[in-house]
């Protein structure tokens, strides 16, 4: 049922206005973390994550995510991204925290790097779907992960809130326009984006 109304909300939303509000925030960045030799490489994209009441959407949105992300940071050689559909085998308690023996994450994650050629991993989890005070929310929560140090480099939320204005009263934005709006913000936050091109991308 909750599958179908957002359906109907995205038909609706496709003959209206959509107001849309980005919510994104940046959570943490290490200290020493440099932009520059980040963005010169390539991300391995691990699949989206959701607890279980947003089950039903995980997959749209992984497609949508990694769809912005291509747009926005995979064009003209900015950012190697390797999709989820070529991760989907990597453990998710390695980056779960799981693993109490040290030389065995260590031991998997050298292998996780050789493996795929570069260090950094981006886990994502689709963490909220649902209608707030009459709009459709979507949070999407990431990090980016060194697996060659063992650490979190950066989180970061991509949240937005959408309406749609037919007369009155507004009703809530479909989940695929909102999702994108959730993704893209979560992207702009990522400190493999460049901040020159940020004016470019709507």
């Amino acid at each position: 049922m909750k599958r179908f109304i957002f359906t109907l909300l995205f038909v609706s939303s496709m003959t209206a206005c959509t107001g849309v509000n980005d919510l994104s925030r940046e959570d943490y960045r290490r200290g020493i973390l440099l932009i520059e030799p980040v963005a010169a490489t390539k991300i391995v994209v691990l699949p989206m994550r959701a607890p279980r009441a947003n089950r039903d959407y995980v997959r749209a949105a992984e497609t949508i995510l990694i769809r912005s992300l291509t747009e926005m940071r995979g064009q003209n050689g900015q950012l190697q991204i390797v999709p989820p559909d070529e991760s989907r085998d990597v453990p998710e308690a390695l980056f779960g925290g799981a693993t109490a023996d040290r030389a065995v994450f260590e031991s998997d994650m050298e292998a996780l790097m050789a493996r795929f050629g570069t260090p950094f991993f981006l886990q994502t989890e689709l963490a909220q779907v649902e209608m707030v005070e009459g709009a459709t929310q979507v949070r999407i929560h990431g990090r980016l992960w060194d697996v060659e140090a063992g650490d979190i480099l950066w989180e970061a939320s991509g949240e937005s809130r959408g309406y749609v204005f037919l007369f009155f009263p507004t009703v809530p934005a479909g989940f695929e326009r909102i999702a994108e709006a959730a993704s893209r913000g979560l992207i702009r936050k990522m400190p493999t984006f460049r901040a020159e091109d940020s004016d470019r991308i709507p």
